[in-house]
């Protein structure tokens, strides 16, 4: 195979991305997919890639996939400084759908684990606080789910679905 320079290499890569993106908007999942493998196989540095690839596994319901994929950028984006940041989907989402993920394949644990890491980073996130909640009485961990209950009366006290967390919780008393 001929080496292609590095502006075709990158016109190339614009040129899938935009239509990987396209592709994934039209719901053609499995298009988006071989292109988005393609710019990796071109440039397995090219991290957009591997995220909105990512996010074509969990379109799929491939969430092993989307685990690894999601494993490999956040291992790649914790070598780097915050100022490399600029440009990729905040670390903390990526974190959100690991645990989205990892709920999808009964990693609970992990997916606790990934939700905790995402508080890290915005504690105050009711998306990340009711996951980590509903987990959390999936498990029934009562210890953490009063914990994030309380946190998240105190970030969301108008969520309409309190009561009914709070019921659930207390529920966990009987076990």
């Amino acid at each position: 195979e001929k080496k292609i320079s590095f502006s075709e290499r990158q016109t190339k890569i614009s040129a899938w991305f935009s239509e990987a993106k396209e592709a994934a908007k039209k719901g053609d999942f499995e298009k988006a997919e071989e292109l988005l493998i393609s710019i990796i196989n071109l440039d397995h540095r090219y991290l957009p890639a591997f995220i909105e690839l990512s996010d074509v596994y969990y379109e799929l319901r491939k969430y092993l996939e989307v685990k690894q994929t999601l494993f490999h950028v956040l291992k790649v984006l914790s070598r780097k400084t915050s100022n490399d940041f600029s440009g990729y989907r905040a670390k903390k989402e990526l974190y959100y759908t690991l645990a989205n993920a990892n709920k999808q394949l009964g990693n609970l644990d992990e997916a606790i684990d990934n939700l905790q890491e995402a508080l890290e980073l915005d504690s105050n996130n009711p998306r990340y606080l009711d996951l980590i909640l509903e987990l959390s009485i999936i498990k029934k961990d009562y210890a953490l789910a009063e914990s994030i209950f309380r946190r998240l009366v105190e970030v969301n006290p108008e969520n309409k679905k309190l009561p009914e967390l709070r019921i659930r919780i207390d529920k966990l008393l009987e076990y």
